[in-house]
């Protein structure tokens, strides 16, 4: 399931304007780069969503230790949900809810777009 898959089986299943969604591109694969990103946009196309490009692989490195993924591997592919009142400071904050597509992680947060969507109106209504 790719970036535009979870934006038709989740984002646009969700009708709140109150969804905020910042999706984080970063270069994992040797094949990204940053002008790839113009085209990836394009993937998550919905007018609640922010774009930024985390060249130094901050975000990943981030999350890895929010996470506590093992022998830091970096946390990318992952789908994090907050509720409003999360609060980021000098560290970013662990989520509600998270999960993910990645191989090397145990599959019991593995992406399920139906669950996922369920934990964000979960929040949605409840805030």
């Amino acid at each position: 399931m790719g970036a535009s898959q979870v934006t038709n089986k989740v984002l646009k299943q969700i009708a709140s304007t109150k969804l905020k969604v910042y999706v984080v591109w970063l270069p994992i694969l040797r094949k990204d780069k940053e002008e790839k990103v113009v085209k990836a946009v394009t993937f998550v196309n919905d007018a609640r969503a922010k774009h930024y490009w985390d060249a130094d692989k901050f975000l990943a490195k981030e999350f890895s230790e929010v996470l506590q993924f093992q022998d830091n591997k970096p946390a990318w592919d992952i789908y994090l949900v907050y509720g409003q009142t999360a609060k980021w400071e000098e560290k970013a904050p662990k989520p509600d809810f998270w999960m993910h597509k990645l191989d090397e992680i145990p599959k019991d947060n593995f992406l399920d777009p139906k669950k996922l969507s369920q934990e964000i109106v979960k929040r949605l209504s409840t805030n």
